[in-house]
């Protein structure tokens, strides 16, 4: 809605569920040939605009906010999904559709760290609106028409058009985004659009538009179904996000930085900063003390380097990525690291990471804030 700073990267988990979010998408894309009214008339009617009135008990001067994104129903008995920004300090929540009606909606869960929230527009049997099916896991093929459904700046619902131009696309955007990265898209998104669906042809969901840049032409980002159904089936399930806290932020060695730190072996993940009490803190690895700026990059040089985790060598940021899903809270893990010209081993158990007041804060100073990426 306002503005996103640019932060640095982390690691997360996040465990499927068996609780069902939506229905499957059975239909390839090539086999849906619906023109862009038809995708619309049939997808617009799940959407809705979401106003908030947000009440900060803790600003002495800007107590009451007000702000505009999109939900859509991801169930048929009222359960919306959206963004956690979208909802911050929210005090009330009304849903508006462009076929007619306004409810009061309940805040039901979220989690600032991947910044999706669930909320519920009347009783559990009311059923209000159909539910949207989500896409395959999978990421869309680069060059799948899309479409952006929402309302932009808050005005009545409207569709972009334009093609998943990236996937996988890792922004720095918390400590823990590059773990379940985002689907680049040209279909326009704005302030306003934020929560809305990003849907394929078929009318399937493939994201959830979160992200745009002020200073960029036709770059926008969503979240991929794939995080969202399972965040959803969490969040519905639990109230919350279960993920060890491995408590780790960094990045890939680059080969520059591997001849500087003299590495034995061709590729790890360099610590950057670690969080404290968490596993990593608790097990005495260490985080890098020298900000170094290359190229467009910043980094944090002289802290350690994992090679591996369970006999595992991480080469590469997606073959790390999927050390670290398979983990959960009560594992215990074998790490080798290299540090001060030695090979060394520890082994330590992965606590379940609690909600932290510092995902709330960093998420609303974001929002807040005057940087080269946006929140819608």
């Amino acid at each position: 809605m306002k503005s996103l700073r640019a932060l640095q990267w982390g690691m997360w988990l996040l465990v499927m569920l068996g609780a069902t979010v939506g229905s499957a998408h059975a239909a390839s894309t090539a086999e849906c040939n619906a023109t862009t009214e038809q995708v619309f008339a049939q997808a617009s009617q799940s959407v809705g605009r979401i106003f908030v009135m947000g009440i900060d008990p803790f600003d002495p001067y800007d107590k009451v906010s007000y702000s505009v994104g999109t939900g859509f129903f991801i169930d048929d008995q009222g359960t919306m999904i959206t963004n956690y920004h979208v909802l911050l300090n929210a005090a009330m929540i009304n849903i508006s559709f462009s076929g007619g009606g306004s409810y009061r909606a309940k805040y039901i869960a979220g989690d600032p760290v991947l910044d999706i929230a669930i909320l519920r527009i009347g009783d559990s049997n009311d059923r209000i609106g159909k539910a949207l099916a989500f896409a395959a896991d999978a990421p869309p093929a680069i060059g799948t028409q899309v479409y952006a459904i929402g309302h932009p700046l808050g005005l009545k619902i409207s569709i972009s058009s334009g093609i998943v131009s990236s996937s996988d696309v890792v922004l720095p955007v918390s400590t823990m985004s590059w773990d379940e990265p985002y689907i680049q898209t040209d279909a326009a998104i704005n302030p306003g659009n934020s929560g809305g669906p990003l849907i394929d042809k078929c009318g399937a969901v493939v994201g959830m538009n979160s992200l745009s840049f002020p200073k960029a032409e036709n770059i926008g980002f969503a979240i991929p179904a794939r995080t969202l159904k399972m965040a959803a089936a969490e969040l519905k399930a639990y109230g919350r996000i279960i993920r060890p806290w491995i408590g780790i932020s960094g990045r890939i060695a680059d080969p520059w930085v591997q001849d500087l730190a003299r590495m034995p072996f061709e590729a790890g993940f360099m610590i950057e900063t670690i969080e404290p009490g968490s596993a990593a803190d608790k097990a005495g690895l260490r985080g890098g003390t020298l900000p170094m700026r290359f190229g467009p990059s910043n980094y944090i040089l002289g802290g350690d380097i994992i090679k591996s985790v369970n006999g595992v060598d991480v080469t590469d940021l997606a073959t790390t990525a999927n050390i670290v899903r398979k983990l959960k809270p009560g594992d215990k893990i074998t790490v080798e690291y290299f540090r001060n010209d030695e090979v060394k081993t520890l082994t330590v158990t992965l606590p379940e990471r609690p909600s932290l007041p510092e995902d709330v804060r960093v998420l609303y100073r974001n929002v807040y804030s005057q940087p080269s990426a946006r929140i819608n």
